[in-house]
């Protein structure tokens, strides 16, 4: 997922005239396409992406290597040591609704 794409989907929600049902579907596709990204990037299909399958992610999301470690805590919010679905999307979706702010 780029930079660019996300910030397209942003652009695309803040849009007057929009109605909630766009929205949805806004919502929905985005929710589509990060579910894909996540998957690329769980290497090992297990669910969940760990540290060494975020460092790869992590540079495709153009975070520093320096701070791959501290931001992988930030979105493993249970502190099991892996990342899960929920715990990604609700990251990215929080970052695309503050992005602006």
């Amino acid at each position: 997922m780029s930079h660019s794409s996300i910030c397209r989907c942003q652009q695309r929600s803040l849009n007057e005239g929009e109605t909630p049902r766009a929205l949805e579907q806004l919502r929905e596709r985005l929710e589509r396409f990060i579910r894909k990204f996540f998957n690329f990037h769980d290497r090992d299909g297990s669910g969940h992406i760990d540290l060494g399958e975020y460092s790869l992610l992590a540079t495709t999301l153009g975070i520093p290597k320096n701070s791959n470690f501290m931001s992988f805590n930030a979105m493993d919010a249970d502190g099991d040591g892996s990342i899960s679905y929920d715990e990604f999307l609700t990251t990215l979706l929080a970052y695309v609704e503050n992005y602006d702010q």
